[in-house]
């Protein structure tokens, strides 16, 4: 069996295979979601800088969703960051597999084949509740631990499927993560892949 080996010492080596002989067939088939719809999708993004896709999933799944959640919440945060009145679940998927239709979403897939390069991972999954009183946490970006400067090409997107209505005017557009009633796109760059 041959070795296979490649190094990784700029943003740029990331774009090479690194994944070798363990191909990835993940995406979207072209066919499930139409492409005028992702066309649409990505011009807002472009023009807005965020995009909200109202109804992404039904009420009653949403429901049973947040019920389930409900069931799982337990601990708050452990610092002013993750919040002392905030409760998160940590490794979701680890928890149970209800979530992995929002996960695989055959429109957010679509969306990530144009934002992100090629075999993209899903790197976490967590569920958040915030509770009264709690302390904003300051504005960040949640790719910030990448000691890559800016401006540069995306090394992620955030997704966030609310139960509420999280569109506050606390920030101005521009600089308010991308928001969708089932989604949040957090984007830090304005060139999604050509359609």
């Amino acid at each position: 069996m041959g070795s296979y080996r490649k190094d990784v010492f700029t943003q740029n080596d990331l774009f090479q295979d690194l994944a070798g002989r363990h191909k990835s067939n993940a995406g979207v088939n072209p066919n499930i979601v139409d492409p005028n719809t992702i066309a649409t999708d990505l011009d807002a993004i472009l023009a807005h800088g965020f995009l909200i896709i109202e109804n992404l999933i039904e009420k009653d799944v949403a429901d049973s969703y947040l019920e389930l959640l409900n069931e799982l919440f337990e601990k708050t945060g452990r610092n002013n960051f993750e919040g002392y009145k905030t409760q998160r679940i940590y490794s979701l998927l680890g928890k149970t597999r209800r979530f992995d239709t929002l996960i695989d979403h055959a429109r957010i897939l679509a969306l990530l084949d144009h934002l992100l390069m090629p075999n993209y991972l899903v790197s976490m999954a967590q569920a958040i509740k915030i509770n009264p009183g709690e302390s904003p946490q300051p504005l960040h970006h949640d790719d910030a631990f990448y000691p890559i400067p800016r401006p540069r090409d995306p090394l992620s997107v955030a997704t966030i499927w609310p139960w509420m209505n999280l569109l506050k005017p606390m920030v101005p557009p521009s600089r308010c993560p991308t928001a969708i009633d089932g989604m949040i796109v957090n984007l830090n760059y304005p060139k999604p892949n050509p359609l």
